[in-house]
């Protein structure tokens, strides 16, 4: 699928819409997009996964912006205008607010997203101290020992305060 970028108020008239459906564009896989598909369930949203049909073929990368998946598709409630939204935090990021879930005012927000940056960092830091590191299979083993047995960790107990400090109401901030 191929979608054109209409104009900006356009744009901004779909992806505003409550009656806007979605398709999301990824392989079938969990991948990155877990996020996604649980804020288009939590959102109650209308929409459809898509496959690619053979994302080897360098003419059906060229046919989403910046040649990489995911890509949500927003379809305007009469199927006349759709507005394409690619890399996957813009994707969460649209999602969540579309839904009412980035936080009450602009402090609840900035928190969500720090917490979801610091989220977003540990996955990193396995992807660049395992995963695509290339060094022997004893090393690889000890950066994957130092990944569970220090900054998985870590990541836990500042997290666990950030919810205790919050209440221990099962939410980083405020009680939605």
């Amino acid at each position: 699928m191929v979608a054109t970028f209409p104009k900006s108020a356009t744009a901004a008239a779909v992806l505003d819409s409550p009656t806007s459906t979605f398709s999301l564009l990824y392989f079938d896989t969990q991948g990155i997009c877990s996020a996604m598909r649980n804020l288009l369930v939590l959102g109650d949203a209308q929409w459809t996964q898509l496959f690619p049909q053979n994302w080897e073929d360098e003419a059906e990368k060229m046919s989403v912006q910046f040649g990489v998946l995911p890509v949500l598709y927003v379809h305007s409630q009469d199927g006349s205008q759709t507005v394409p939204i690619a890399e996957s935090k813009a994707i969460e990021n649209y999602l969540a607010t579309h839904f009412g879930y980035m936080g009450a005012n602009s402090y609840e927000t900035a928190q969500i997203l720090a917490f979801n940056a610091s989220t977003t960092a540990l996955f990193d830091s396995f992807l660049d101290s395992v995963m695509y590191l290339e060094a022997s299979a004893e090393v690889k083993q000890d950066q994957m020992v130092n990944f569970l047995t220090k900054k998985v960790p870590n990541w836990i107990r500042i997290h666990e305060e950030h919810l205790k400090a919050n209440g221990s109401n099962g939410h980083y901030v405020g009680d939605s």
